[in-house]
């Protein structure tokens, strides 16, 4: 029983550590918006430690490598990334990692 709770006290705390990380990256995107839409480069599909992040969002404007959310992140995608077809005005619910203040898709669905 004692190595269940532990198990489960380390479980809370990588979680706790995580949802700070991705506070940290949210707020620092929204206290220096992004400019140069055109500036960011997707990191690839190994996530390297950084952290995930998940959600969904509609496109605001979208480029053949990245589009621009209304949650106000970018999302960033290269020839690994799951997706299809996306255009402006699209529900898309996204699976990635936050770096560099920008979300690196992993997967992108409608």
């Amino acid at each position: 029983m004692q190595q269940a709770m532990n198990k489960l006290l380390v479980a809370q705390a990588a979680k706790e550590a995580s949802d700070k990380a991705v506070a940290i990256a949210s707020a620092q995107l929204k206290e220096g918006q992004l400019d140069g839409f055109s500036t960011y480069v997707f990191g690839g599909c190994e996530q390297a430690g950084y952290p995930s992040y998940a959600g969904s969002a509609r496109v605001d404007k979208v480029q053949s490598d990245k589009a621009w959310l209304d949650n106000g992140h970018y999302i960033l995608f290269g020839d690994c990334t799951q997706k299809g077809s996306i255009s402006e005005g699209d529900l898309v619910t996204f699976e990635g990692y936050l770096k560099n203040g920008c979300i690196h898709g992993l997967k992108l669905t409608k």
